[in-house]
């Protein structure tokens, strides 16, 4: 059995955190794992680091911009 895991992130100015959460979620051994990163209107270099970190992983990434700023609450019920 190879079920699909998937993984939301909710994301604001994380450019001191991100690298190694992704990196730990993706060197896990199960690797059917797609990441969904929703962007809460970041003013740092996150986003770039999480495009770096992209294309060096086999993980599927997929990063949401979120066009209106949210709390954790409004953010976890975009999903």
């Amino acid at each position: 059995m190879n079920t699909q895991i998937d993984i939301g992130i909710n994301i604001w100015n994380v450019e001191k955190t991100i690298e190694n959460s992704l990196n730990s979620i993706t060197k896990q051994t199960y690797k059917n794992l797609t990441i969904y990163i929703l962007n809460n209107q970041s003013t740092d270099h996150g986003i770039k680091i999480i495009n770096t970190t992209k294309k060096r992983n086999k993980t599927q990434i997929n990063l949401i911009f979120d066009k209106k700023r949210r709390d954790i609450p409004s953010a976890q019920k975009f999903w």
